[in-house]
């Protein structure tokens, strides 16, 4: 079954009509290549998340700069100065810029590939300097009191069930929304009382990683499964959404913490939860590759960004100077 198939209406870039008296009738329409570049994206199993971000950068650039043909996408100095534009307008960040010039990279590369252009000018474009700023790292308080508030928050029944399940397999798992976002049902394995869930990476990861469920996920997800059994909700995605049969996408569930930011005053998000995890572990006892191994790093330098470096973590270390400082 092709999972992406619900999603090709979703990623159509615009109708042709919309703007055919504005195109340059030498130059390619940008949008007669994006359902090839759909069907690649199919055939080797891409993110979806990757897939919209290369979307909504072209949507994006075709609606508030006027870029509509291949040429145009493909020359340095028209991409530089619209970014630069819009960062002015739109108040991005320079990640952001950096991200937005990756993603039509990306397609310009697919285009390539397919003998549309000879080759990828972009590389001229400038790229601004990437600044590791200070990530925030949920707290074991904050962990805590997002559980709490899932629990009593005004929600349907279906997401209050959801939700938590969804909270303690981040805790658990510490998976990327991607990878959160493809499972299904048959991702869940059961062998007698011991459950297990495989998480596949995405591109450039590893293929699979299998966590056993302890009891407090376990016993979040089964009463969630049979209420869902009740509703008759019987689609193959795990999570659930509450008004389409497509699956919980993992903008749903960045909006979820976005709420519970609002609620709760503090930031909640999955990238920070995900560096609990990683420094969680590190607090136990275990190694760079453990912890890397854990979240699907293929970098030890991945996975020593991802470590706060908090003061528990160096408390031992203070302990053995402490003597000669005393």
């Amino acid at each position: 079954m092709n999972t992406f198939a619900p999603l090709r209406i979703l990623l159509t870039l615009t109708e042709e009509e919309e703007f055919e008296e504005l195109i340059n009738p030498e130059h390619t329409p940008l949008w007669e290549c994006w359902p090839n570049y759909i069907r690649r994206q199919e055939v080797f199993q891409h993110s979806l998340s990757t897939t919209r971000s290369v979307r909504d950068t072209l949507r994006m650039l075709m609606r508030h700069c006027g870029i509509y043909s291949v040429e145009d996408y493909n020359d340095p100095e028209v991409i530089q100065d619209a970014l630069l534009e819009l960062k002015g307008n739109r108040g991005f960040g320079e990640t952001t810029y950096n991200s937005y010039l990756k993603n039509i990279k990306s397609y310009l590369i697919f285009l390539r590939r397919n003998g549309i252009i000879k080759e990828v000018h972009l590389d001229r474009v400038e790229k601004f300097k990437n600044i590791i700023h200070e990530q925030h790292t949920q707290t074991e308080e904050e962990v805590i009191q997002v559980l709490a508030q899932l629990l009593n928050r005004r929600q349907t029944t279906l997401e209050r069930l959801r939700n938590i399940f969804f909270y303690k397999l981040l805790i658990l798992t510490g998976a990327r929304p991607s990878e959160l976002e493809r499972l299904k049902k048959e991702n869940i394995i059961k062998q007698g009382e011991k459950w297990t869930i495989k998480i596949r990476g995405g591109k450039n990861k590893p293929s699979n990683r299998f966590y056993y469920l302890p009891s407090g996920v376990k016993d979040a997800l089964i009463p969630y499964m049979l209420y869902r059994k009740q509703l008759a909700r019987n689609e193959d995605w795990l999570f659930a959404s509450q008004s389409k049969r497509t699956g919980w996408t993992s903008k749903g569930m960045r909006h979820l913490l976005k709420k519970l930011s609002k609620e709760l005053g503090f930031t909640v998000g999955l990238y920070s939860t995900r560096r609990y995890v990683a420094t969680k572990l590190a607090l136990a006892g275990a190694t760079d590759s453990e912890i890397g191994n854990h979240l699907g790093h293929t970098r030890l330098s991945t996975t020593k960004r991802y470590i706060k470096q908090c003061g528990a973590l160096t408390k031992k270390n203070v302990d053995k100077l402490s003597e000669l400082l005393n």
